[in-house]
């Protein structure tokens, strides 16, 4: 059985948010594939992004991956992937 959780752009901006400790990121679907770099995340707020991530849904994100999920819609494709596939 799947998990019936999927994460929307809504929910990676308040994740996004509560990482950057900046000015509050809008995003929306024009962003979906704008580089994290280019809306003023750094790598420090990227890895606690994956880190809240990791905690509010109960997934382990190795480093390799979270450095190859650059956009939004690559964040957003990857952890509702992986929640699709997670067994109870």
């Amino acid at each position: 059985m799947s998990v019936d959780t999927k994460i929307n752009l809504t929910d990676l901006e308040g994740f996004l948010n509560a990482s950057t400790g900046l000015d509050p990121i809008t995003l929306d679907e024009s962003m979906m594939d704008t580089d994290f770099d280019d809306l003023g995340v750094d790598s420090l707020a990227l890895v606690e992004l994956v880190d809240r991530m990791q905690e509010a849904y109960h997934l382990s994100i190795d480093d390799d991956t979270a450095q190859d999920l650059r956009t939004p819609r690559m964040m957003l494709d990857y952890v509702n992937a992986r929640l699709e596939n997670w067994e109870l």
